[in-house]
């Protein structure tokens, strides 16, 4: 799948579920909190839910009060959103979150991916879940604003070493740009 069907995929739905990985670190969280704010601008229903607590290191980053244990969850939704996961198991009890909603969307960056949702857009090209969050506000023509800012680049730096990963190409580097011209 592609950036055409995951930005397919969130016009076409109402209500999004957001979930990611066991023991999240910035990638993770970045990724829920600016993928959550996107669905915002666009007039959507945006709830995260996560299996474990965000680390300490990530307490700093604007909407992080937003992230709720996945024990809250008491709807169903349109879409079942997994950043940053390459395996339903490593949702944890989150997995099941996606039996309470219509469709599921996968979007990752690991070469590991097994593809478990209806919408996978899953490729080792992209150095983060952040990289693509982003790509998908370019892709949808949603202005990315300071908040969103800092919750991409969190994840960038995490995941690229803060850029000595041999993930990091000049795309990480413009991105990180045009990230940090906003503030």
């Amino acid at each position: 799948m592609s950036l055409k069907k995951a930005a397919e995929a969130v016009r076409k739905n109402k209500s999004f579920l957001i979930t990611s990985h066991v023991n999240p670190e910035a990638d993770a969280i970045g990724s829920q909190l600016a993928f959550r704010g996107l669905l915002l601008k666009l007039n959507k229903e945006a709830f995260i839910a996560d299996e474990d607590k965000p680390p300490g290191e990530c307490l700093f980053l604007p909407g992080i009060d937003s992230i709720h244990p996945a024990a809250e969850i008491k709807k169903s939704y349109d879409c079942a959103v997994f950043l940053d996961c390459a395996d339903l198991s490593r949702a944890g009890r989150a997995k099941s979150l996606a039996d309470k909603c219509g469709i599921t969307l996968n979007i990752d960056h690991h070469i590991s991916n097994s593809r478990f949702a209806g919408i996978n857009w899953a490729s080792g090209q992209y150095s983060c879940a952040c990289e693509m969050v982003y790509r998908l506000y370019r892709q949808m023509k949603v202005p990315i604003d300071k908040a969103a800012a800092l919750q991409l680049y969190a994840g960038l730096v995490v995941d690229t070493g803060s850029f000595r990963f041999n993930n990091t190409n000049s795309f990480c580097h413009s991105m990180a740009s045009d990230l940090v011209s906003k503030g």
